[in-house]
């Protein structure tokens, strides 16, 4: 029975690690493009490029630094010299309309809606501006193309299946081997 006990705790601990899942982008939140043979992924992250938001004095929204997620980051200058002149705001549209966007996972807010006329007219950076400030009540506290959408990137990752056991997978062998002790135990008795 004690060795029961054991195998049953230490399922549950199993099957609670694998079930934490961290925060994860899908296809439907970035897109990958072709960087001179290098493949990389960018989010459109924010509708605004400064880490606070207020409106009427209140915290509206706070844009989270890239590495929030593991891999992304702040494009270098040549990569975002790049995507600003070869992609545009149709690179990111969905098949089913809209745009692809990672505001969920980058911002405290996840309610922003992404701008295309932002990104058409070239306000877009690949910058995360640390403390910088955007104040609708206050004039003198916005930063600087507060405005700009925001993008982030990373290296794309290796297409294929990725072997992740399954909790299940871990529940049904976990129950073979209570089984297995349960008859060894009747056998031996």
């Amino acid at each position: 029975m004690k060795l029961l006990k054991i195998l049953a705790l230490a399922t549950f601990f199993s099957v609670s690690t694998l079930a934490n899942a961290s925060l994860m982008l899908t296809d439907d939140d970035f897109i990958t493009v072709d960087h001179n043979g290098i493949d990389l992924d960018w989010a459109w992250a924010s509708n605004y490029n400064v880490q606070y938001y207020y409106s009427d004095a209140e915290l509206f929204n706070e844009l989270f630094a890239p590495t929030i997620i593991d891999g992304w980051r702040v494009a270098t200058t040549e990569e975002f010299s790049f995507f600003s002149n070869n992609v545009t705001a149709l690179n990111f549209r969905r098949d089913t309309g809209g745009y692809k966007n990672a505001v969920k996972f980058f911002n405290s807010n996840d309610t922003l809606a992404i701008s295309a006329m932002d990104f058409n007219d070239g306000d877009i950076s690949g910058e995360f501006r640390e403390d910088a400030i955007y104040d609708t009540a206050n004039f003198l506290k916005r930063a600087p193309n507060s405005w700009f959408d925001t993008f982030y990137v990373r290296n794309a990752l290796p297409q294929g299946p990725k072997p992740i056991p399954e909790p299940l997978t871990i529940i049904i062998f976990a129950t073979a081997l209570i089984a297995l002790q349960i008859k060894l135990r009747k056998k031996s008795v």
